[in-house]
């Protein structure tokens, strides 16, 4: 399972509500390929699901390569940073 072995997803300690998603690239996953980034993508909204976070949808802050001076305990290549998008609520309804 290609999301649990390529990709974590974890609160970031420095800011409430927001999450931090890695993942690797790989031969035929490259960084900026519009199929691959789709597929980390995938990955991603699989650990919100699966963890019941965001269910308004979630926009993506940040994203970049890990730099070698960046802790990276599982070795993976990008880092994103993920906000959770507010429910809207329904609107008063007005005359007419």
């Amino acid at each position: 399972f290609d999301r649990h072995r390529m990709s974590r997803l974890y609160p970031d300690a420095d800011t409430p509500g927001r999450f931090i998603f890695e993942a690797s690239i790989a031969p035929g996953k490259p960084a900026e390929s519009e199929t691959a980034e789709a597929e980390r993508l995938g990955w991603l909204e699989g650990w919100l699901d699966r963890d019941r976070h965001c269910p308004a949808g979630y926009l993506i802050v940040d994203r970049r390569p890990i730099g070698r001076a960046e802790t990276n305990v599982y070795g993976h290549d990008l880092r994103y940073w993920v906000a959770c998008v507010e429910p809207v609520e329904n609107p008063p309804k007005t005359g007419g």
